[in-house]
């Protein structure tokens, strides 16, 4: 397969990680009251949207890390996961076959044999 195609399809196959990862409620989005916060898990959009309403509400970064610090992990988890995906999508469709070096032997009960088409001696 050609490595443009093969690349395009690896791209594809982390895309649609990606985007399944995203609809996956594992991210949370959180409802900040008086007295509590309340994180719910929710789709990735969801709690984008949560976050400006975080941010405001978060007295200091070391709140708003606590908020978050679980979405962050799970995004560059998710990324990781993609990334890999998609690499080992490409090397999949782009694997080698045998060399026409490994094809010039035949196997005996000894171990290798040239079969003559080398040329050696």
């Amino acid at each position: 397969m050609q490595k443009r195609r093969a690349a395009r399809l690896g791209i594809a196959a982390a895309l649609a990680v990606l985007a399944i990862g995203a609809a996956v409620p594992v991210w949370t989005a959180w409802y900040i009251g008086e007295l509590e916060w309340t994180g719910e898990l929710t789709p990735l959009w969801v709690a984008i949207s949560r976050f400006p309403a975080s941010y405001r509400a978060a007295n200091g970064i070391d709140q708003l890390w606590q908020m978050q610090e679980e979405n962050i992990v799970v995004g560059a988890g998710l990324l990781l996961l993609a990334a890999g995906v998609g690499y080992g999508f490409y090397r999949f469709l782009t694997r080698r076959g045998p060399s026409d070096e490994a094809r010039d032997y035949a196997e005996s009960f000894t171990g290798s044999l040239p079969d003559g088409r080398a040329g050696g001696g």
